[in-house]
């Protein structure tokens, strides 16, 4: 911007305005629990999704396989007896 007194002076063309450092934005931005709550929900699917159970725990984490045997519903069932021997399979026992 020039004064208006100023007949000599050229005016400036307008400049785009700068833009902004880091990472653009994308607008689907979520809440730690939302994405704890899809975390888990993809988790449950691949436990108990449609496939039959050979192939289900195959695809699981041993980690969770692990934690699937904390839990006392598993301990003393069938799902509990399979999870072990997937364990071992896994592990080079059986």
């Amino acid at each position: 911007m020039k004064q208006s007194e100023d007949k000599k002076t050229m005016e400036l063309p307008q400049l785009p305005a700068p833009r902004k450092r880091g990472r653009p934005s994308t607008g689907k931005a979520r809440t730690p629990s939302q994405r704890k709550a899809e975390q888990r929900a993809k988790a449950s699917e691949i436990i108990w999704g449609g496939l039959d159970e050979e192939k289900r725990l195959k695809e699981i984490p041993e980690s969770i396989l692990i934690g699937l045997l904390s839990e006392k519903r598993h301990q003393a069932n069938v799902i509990g007896q399979m999870i072990w021997e997937e364990i071992g399979r896994r592990n080079g026992y059986m």
